[in-house]
């Protein structure tokens, strides 16, 4: 019970930090739906906001996806330029 828990915990965190946070959860849930009929409900309904999920991401048009991809490209000189300017060590040494 306690480790289906850290797992739902964990997978919240990645709602906002980077990771797969709904697939996560969704793991977290089924084990704790071996125990608790609520938890059998959440995971239906997270299973369920995974498939809108994906079917959202397949339905982007190639002018979305491009911006997408240019979008991540300007983030990642962004992060490459300040790494530069402020003199920050790129690889820990």
């Amino acid at each position: 019970m306690l480790g289906g828990f850290a797992v739902v915990v964990a997978g919240l965190a990645m709602l906002v930090l980077p990771g797969p946070g709904l697939l996560v959860i969704a793991v977290g849930l089924g084990v704790l739906a071996l125990e608790f009929a609520w938890a059998e409900r959440l995971l239906e309904r997270t299973v369920e906001k995974m498939s809108a999920a994906s079917d959202r991401v397949k339905e982007t048009s190639r002018a979305q996806q491009a911006i997408l991809v240019l979008l991540a490209l300007l983030v990642v000189v962004g992060a490459v330029a300040a790494a530069y300017a402020w003199d920050i060590p790129v690889l820990p040494v």
